[in-house]
């Protein structure tokens, strides 16, 4: 996996080049890339955007990694959006309760909200 981080004039946007999986291997650089782009956020009061395009499948720890993310920026008062959702990994989080606690847009260079249900 290859975390790929870009500055924009509004936002922090966060993907992952190629990946249908995030799981275990990608913790290390998960962990530091995402922890590092949230204090940016923070310390630049920009919203971040991860943009989860072609990703059909996350483990647990990565879910935490981005609960961790979205606690910190909720604490900060800044907008953390998953962009680029697939109806299997919208299944996914909805199967465990957790499609409400995060926010969702459509694309990661708009950042435009789209409709979710639970």
């Amino acid at each position: 996996m290859a975390l790929q981080v870009s500055e924009q004039a509004d936002r922090w946007c966060v993907s992952f080049g190629e990946v249908s999986m995030l799981g275990e291997a990608n913790l290390p650089e998960l962990n530091s890339g995402l922890v590092g782009v949230v204090r940016q956020a923070v310390a630049t009061k920009k919203e971040v955007i991860i943009d989860l395009r072609g990703v059909q499948l996350m483990t647990s720890s990565v879910i935490g990694q981005f609960l961790m993310a979205n606690r910190m920026t909720k604490e900060a008062s800044i907008d953390l959006r998953l962009a680029n959702v697939g109806e299997e990994l919208r299944d996914a989080l909805r199967s465990i309760r957790l499609l409400n606690t995060f926010r969702f847009c459509d694309d990661d260079s708009t950042g435009e909200s789209n409709a979710v249900s639970a």
